[in-house]
């Protein structure tokens, strides 16, 4: 974590422990290796990146197991970004 909080390292592999607590800066590429559990959480994850006016890439891996899921993604990120809008 201290190579990550110095800037030496700009990728942080993300699971619920990341979700909320901890709280660095200049976080660029942000990849989630599960599905969360709820919009909530989701949206939890992804804003600990791209804090302060920048700019983050957030990903999710998917696996056959929870590629169903992606629909229901897809209808939590459409309707976050209708919000917005």
């Amino acid at each position: 974590m201290a190579e990550f909080r110095q800037g030496n390292n700009q990728v942080f592999i993300a699971t619920d422990f990341w979700e909320r607590g901890l709280d660095v800066q200049q976080v660029y590429l942000l990849i989630n290796c599960d599905l969360p559990n709820s919009r909530k959480c989701y949206f939890h994850r992804i804003n600990r990146s791209g804090r302060f006016g920048g700019r983050a890439l957030p990903i999710i891996l998917l696996n056959n197991q929870i590629l169903d899921f992606q629909e229901i993604l897809n209808n939590i990120i459409l309707s976050k970004l209708m919000r917005c809008l």
